[in-house]
């Protein structure tokens, strides 16, 4: 992506909404109960079962669809440390733990992710089966599609990260929830670099570099083809 157009991420977003709007509001839907249940409640957390029979509480933090249409959850219990985890909705509505014991944490690279402690929030999965979610707003973590192993990818002390989206090249664009910058990960060679942002929360610089433009927050990224 040209970096001149990344200012215009506010322009697509807002066109975004407003086609969903006039789609939605011209074609019927079919609405269908894919996870969680109709009742109140928290259920333990258990495998191979059907996702619209468990109750989540309201913990489902972020969702998340593959390329094979499959669907992920995070999950962030708020009042339950123990239940932080990654769980994958099949073709089939069954439901298994793809990554985290329930035990709030960051730890366990190098080995299974269903043995590895994690605070998942935003998550993208690409077209083998790897699932990229951010850990706790501090690090990027990576589930290997083939082996499950987990391993973090890139880490930030400042605690910001808050948003994922694969970039045309197959990498990764980062959004800082509350550092007001998006930067890009390369997949290959896992340099970091900035994209759009100097940091400072406003909203400047349309018509210049995205890197010496203000804005606040970047909160979700979508990006287009070109």
């Amino acid at each position: 992506m040209n970096k001149k157009n990344i200012p215009l991420l506010r322009l697509l977003l807002l066109s975004f909404i407003l086609l969903s709007t006039r789609a939605y509001s011209q074609t019927p839907l079919n609405w269908s109960l894919v996870a969680g249940t109709t009742s109140t409640g928290l259920d333990p957390i258990t495998n191979n079962v059907a996702a619209n029979t468990v109750r989540f509480d309201n913990a489902i933090f972020h969702m998340a669809l593959a390329p094979d249409n499959t669907v992920y959850l995070s999950l962030w219990f708020s009042y339950l440390a123990d239940r932080r985890i990654i769980k994958k909705i099949d073709a089939n509505g069954i439901t298994n733990t793809v990554a985290g014991t329930g035990v709030s944490g960051n730890g366990g690279d190098g080995g299974l992710a269903t043995a590895a402690t994690i605070n998942p929030g935003d998550a993208i999965i690409d077209a083998n089966g790897n699932i990229y979610f951010i850990n706790g707003n501090t690090s990027l973590r990576k589930v290997d599609g083939s082996t499950g192993i987990i391993s973090t990818l890139y880490t930030t002390p400042s605690g910001q990260l808050g948003s994922l989206t694969f970039a045309p090249d197959g990498n990764i664009y980062i959004g800082y929830e509350a550092g007001s910058k998006i930067k890009k990960l390369n997949l290959s060679t896992l340099a970091v670099t900035d994209i759009a942002g100097t940091g400072t929360s406003g909203f400047s610089g349309d018509g210049g570099l995205a890197i010496n433009a203000t804005f606040v927050n970047a909160r979700d990224i979508v990006v287009n083809s070109t």
